[in-house]
């Protein structure tokens, strides 16, 4: 009867390790489960934000494109009417003559051009000054100067 007792027991015994190691493989298991759960939540978060970013951005590009739609181009031609005199340093120069301003960024009231969309723009200007004088003129953007000009009669008298 000891015998059959052991037995038993034995197998009772493996049966219940069996059963704990079962138990620790599903534990792990539902573990990874919820890790797996919680990265897919962090980064579904973060994919939309960045959607919520990207919808923003072609929500701008698209008002930009539509205040655009309808010129061809964005260029303008202006000079002055009259000669100016005592141009003061860093003054403003307003060229009220404006042949062209395809886009209308050319404000001739203010003297600035302000671009309507991003892009590469050319400016061209010719200065002259009277006799034995010196003139120097700047291009400045947003505060910056990016471009300058001089013009120099020395000693010349007409």
């Amino acid at each position: 009867m000891n015998s059959i007792t052991l037995v038993l027991f034995f197998f009772l015994t493996k049966n219940s390790l069996s059963a704990t190691l079962e138990d620790n493989k599903l534990q792990r298991l539902e573990n990874v489960v919820k890790e797996l759960q919680q990265q897919y939540q962090e980064q579904r978060k973060e994919d939309l934000k960045r959607i919520k970013s990207l919808e923003n951005e072609l929500l701008l590009h698209n008002r930009q494109t539509r205040s655009f739609q309808g010129y061809s181009r964005v260029s303008f031609t202006a000079h002055l009417s009259t000669d100016m005199l005592r141009v003061g340093n860093y003054h403003t120069i307003h060229f009220y003559h404006v042949i062209t301003n395809n886009g209308h960024a050319y404000n001739s009231l203010d003297g600035i051009f302000r671009s309507p969309v991003t892009g590469t723009y050319v400016f061209i200007w010719t200065t002259t000054n009277k006799d034995q004088s010196y003139m120097s003129t700047e291009l400045v953007k947003n505060g910056v100067r990016v471009s300058r000009s001089a013009s120099d009669a020395m000693d010349h008298i007409d």
